[in-house]
């Protein structure tokens, strides 16, 4: 290891909710037709800086409990750091996700949780 460099993060213990599965085609549609605007209605993120380094999006809390985001292992503090291994900072960078997610076979979103780190990976199925 660098000195000075942080510790390689180990794997989160598992939380309450889903880190893999299946999402159905359709649905996604659904929240994608939606527009990225009524997707982020949906939670309240702060950015998460190391120094003057953007690294992610915190979560500071879930606004509608009917969001899909409920069933998944999301807990208030974690930082999420990309989509399908593009960067979300800007809303340029969201929007080229977003449209990349209609013809995605994969959603994987890497997470940081305190000194931890989880995936979350969901595979898209077409016939659902």
């Amino acid at each position: 290891p660098v000195e000075g460099a942080p510790a390689p993060r180990v794997e989160a213990p598992p939380g309450k909710g889903l880190r893999s599965g299946t999402i159905a085609r359709s649905r996604l549609l659904a929240v994608l037709d939606a527009g990225p605007g009524s997707f982020l209605r949906q939670l309240e993120v702060s950015p998460r800086k190391q120094g003057d380094r953007f690294v992610g999006w915190e979560l500071v809390q879930v606004i509608d409990r009917q969001s899909p985001l409920i069933d998944l292992d999301l807990v208030v503090g974690d930082v999420l750091l990309a989509i399908n291994g593009k960067p979300i900072s800007r809303p340029d960078q969201l929007q080229t996700v977003w449209d990349s997610l209609r013809t995605a076979t994969e959603v994987t979103a890497p997470l940081w949780r305190g000194d931890a780190k989880l995936t979350l990976a969901f595979t898209v199925d077409n016939a659902q």
